[in-house]
């Protein structure tokens, strides 16, 4: 039996060494060569070629070695070295989750009885959001209400259930009455939106909007709301408003909109998408719907020199803070590290506005960082 048994094995693996690598299947590789298989790989004496179509036949073409992009290290060579600006920001991204551990709270999640959400392992992006900013503060205790539009009166009861009175009333005052409500479009009957807020004893509460379909316009749509994009983009604003809490900031001194949606939206891609670089730069272009690639350098100027916290210049369209922001707050990152967005809140505490607190953790006056951030991402959302 123990015969049989090596003797059938012997015959598989000759049987498979005879499939995979045919005799004389190597010899016949040579640069200019015919070959049969469009885009197949091979080498010839340690040179990499692919089949390629040259006339009407396929042959063997040497493929150029690829070099490197250049990663950038600070301002003053982020423009040379912008084709690198991915490379670096993801690469720390993977270092950051791969050696760090999740500090997340507890999480307390209610669903509409008619309400079936798109993406349901929740403790996976918030965790990988958490790895991704080792030394920040976190939530002790988390909220998450989700609902359709057909359970919005059920979403209300439960804020009710959870929350009392007198929260409810700051939370719906601060939300201009609409603390469930602006999620929602009553006219389509649909809760595309979701907020983050955080209680006056630091509970982070998510209010989310479950859409019965996606928008066809969205072409990020599908990446955000089945991947656990939506969850770790709103889980990563109630870190940025730690800092910050009950400390009474000025809204002229708070980060401009594009900063603080654009490192959420930033943030979400770099989690979910930390192990796959083409799907990270992939959420880029489907973010922008090619309408980042419509601007000019002096456009991109203009936003980074007029947008505040409660202003956007309304000749540029209000979602480009997520899209073109998550550009720039790459750009940051690329140069630093992902823990220098969330620094800038800390300096925020000390009451010194964004300005100053910028310069304290990029070296530079925020003026002289405009254009060199501008012509960078520009260049590269141009591919030049």
């Amino acid at each position: 039996m123990k015969r049989t048994m090596i003797s059938g094995l012997t015959c598989l693996t000759l049987s498979l060494a005879t499939l995979v690598v045919p005799t004389g299947a190597h010899a016949a590789t040579k640069i200019g060569a015919t070959c049969k298989q469009p885009n197949a790989t091979s080498t010839v004496n340690g040179v990499a070629v692919k089949c390629l179509k040259t006339g009407n036949k396929y042959t063997w073409k040497k493929v150029a070695a690829s070099t490197p992009a250049a990663l950038p290290t600070s301002f003053s060579d982020l423009v040379a070295n912008r084709k690198g600006i991915s490379q670096a920001a993801w690469t720390k991204v993977n270092q950051s989750i791969a050696k760090n551990t999740s500090k997340v709270g507890t999480f307390d999640i209610h669903t509409g009885p008619n309400t079936k959400p798109y993406f349901d392992d929740y403790p996976k992006p918030v965790a990988l959001v958490s790895k991704l900013f080792p030394t920040i503060k976190e939530a002790a205790s988390n909220i998450v209400i989700r609902y359709m539009f057909k359970d919005l009166a059920w979403a209300e009861t439960k804020v009710k259930e959870l929350l009392p009175a007198s929260e409810i009333e700051r939370l719906n005052r601060d939300e201009g009455g609409r603390l469930l409500t602006s999620n929602c479009d009553s006219s389509q009957k649909t809760c595309f939106g979701s907020k983050q807020l955080t209680t006056t004893n630091g509970i982070n509460l998510v209010l989310q909007g479950v859409p019965e379909t996606m928008y066809p316009n969205d072409l990020a749509g599908k990446d955000r709301f089945y991947s656990g994009m939506l969850e770790a983009h709103e889980y990563f604003h109630s870190l940025q408003r730690i800092p910050t809490q009950g400390i009474g900031i000025q809204q002229k001194d708070y980060p401009p909109v594009w900063f603080v949606e654009g490192s959420a939206e930033w943030v979400q891609n770099a989690a979910i998408n930390n192990g796959d670089l083409k799907k990270y730069r992939n959420f880029f272009d489907l973010d922008c719907q090619a309408t980042c690639k419509k601007l000019s350098k002096a456009d991109i100027a203009k936003i980074l020199k007029e947008a505040t916290n409660s202003y956007w210049p309304k000749e540029y369209e209000y979602f480009l803070n997520y899209a073109l922001g998550s550009l720039l707050v790459e750009s940051l990152v690329s140069i630093t590290n992902p823990e220098s967005i969330m620094k800038i809140y800390d300096e925020l505490a000390t009451k010194i506005g964004f300005a100053a607190a910028f310069k304290n953790i990029y070296g530079i006056e925020w003026s002289a960082a405009i254009p060199i951030l501008s012509e960078a991402v520009y260049l590269n959302l141009q591919g030049k």
